[in-house]
């Protein structure tokens, strides 16, 4: 197996997430409606007009299709320069995003049920079950209808095998990730009542 990794840093993530081309491809991506599956959830599960915040957005690329598509949106990063890359992706398409600096695993800015929906895609794989559970506790605090958490599956043979082969050629970019099979345990924990869970975007990985 591959060598025990901690978490990335803001700035880490930012070498890891954003390169010089990858904001043109964001913006023509959404000014053309695509979408990933996992971003199409998220829009299905919200409504125009709506307020949603998403923790942990990295290039917050699902976050500018919501603004896009009507939802009042704000988007939460410990980096800086991940929010200010948004913001600038933000202008050219043009939608508005409202961007906070801030830590996840710690008190949200955020006054409580200030949001309809709160999510995050490919954040609480990074972090042991009780930290998940802290986390999970200040979503549901700040969200006044729904939480909606995406994670890699440890179910998914294709991601499981792929992961472990960037690890062993140290290839593998994203410092501690453990893979899922279900948060359901985390969610009960944390108090908040599970709609469900399912598997979304298997040829993707």
């Amino acid at each position: 197996t591959g060598k025990k990794r901690s978490a990335l840093s803001g700035e880490a993530w930012l070498t890891v997430l954003i390169s010089p081309s990858s904001k043109n491809r964001i913006i023509q991506r959404i000014r053309k409606n695509q979408v990933s599956p996992w971003g199409r959830e998220i829009l299905l599960a919200t409504a125009i007009d709506e307020k949603v915040l998403e923790i942990g957005s990295g290039t917050g690329e699902i976050s500018l299709f919501l603004a896009r598509s009507g939802r009042q949106v704000t988007i939460l990063d410990i980096s800086q320069e991940n929010l200010d890359f948004v913001q600038d992706c933000a202008k050219e398409i043009p939608v508005t995003v409202t961007a906070v600096n801030g830590d996840a695993t710690f008190r949200l800015p955020f006054g409580d049920h200030e949001f309809d929906c709160v999510w995050n895609s490919g954040l609480l794989e990074h972090y042991p079950a009780e930290t998940r559970q802290s986390m999970l506790k200040e979503f549901a605090r700040v969200s006044k209808n729904k939480v909606i958490i995406l994670v890699p599956n440890a179910s998914c043979m294709a991601y499981m095998i792929g992961k472990e082969l960037l690890e062993n050629s140290g290839k593998w970019q994203y410092g501690y990730e453990l893979p899922i099979q279900s948060l359901r345990d985390d969610f009960e924990a944390a108090g908040i009542h599970i709609e469900r869970e399912y598997s979304v975007g298997f040829k993707h990985a």
